[in-house]
């Protein structure tokens, strides 16, 4: 089993391997492209990482079509921003822009650029079809 070291993926296999006494060999790779390095060139069985980045890797594969991205979700994180906490009319700017952004559906087109649609300069397709709890919020 493969993973990048540092990220939740790491931390949920090392912990489910110790606690289910399962006796994996838990590989740590520097970086998401490492890891898939390890995997494609079978030194590994299995990557795991979210879904996003899986299939990221996957179309940048020598093969794409040799890979699947499969399994059930171990975690789910939200993304945020930082900033000062004395900055509120900077955290209202951020606020309007980003409700703006998803009333006008551009939320929707940009997912669908990035995620559902050929890539260029060489047309990398992830495929990722938008989570059901994504559908309700961009559509």
């Amino acid at each position: 089993m493969v993973t990048t070291a540092g990220t939740t993926s790491e931390r949920l296999i090392k912990a489910m391997n110790v606690d289910k006494s399962m006796g994996m060999n838990v590989v740590s790779a520097k970086d998401h492209g490492e890891a898939f390095s390890i995997l494609e060139g079978g030194r590994a069985v299995a990557f795991i990482s979210d879904d996003v980045l899986l299939e990221g890797q996957k179309a940048k594969a020598k093969r794409p079509a040799d890979w699947i991205v499969t399994g059930t979700p171990q975690s789910t994180e939200y993304y945020g921003f930082g900033m000062r906490p004395d900055d509120a009319p900077f955290k209202k700017a951020v606020d309007d822009a980003l409700a703006s952004y998803f009333k006008s559906g551009n939320a929707k087109k940009s997912y669908e650029k990035w995620f559902e649609s050929p890539i260029a300069p060489r047309d990398f397709n992830i495929k990722l079809d938008k989570s059901d709890w994504l559908k309700k919020l961009i559509g």
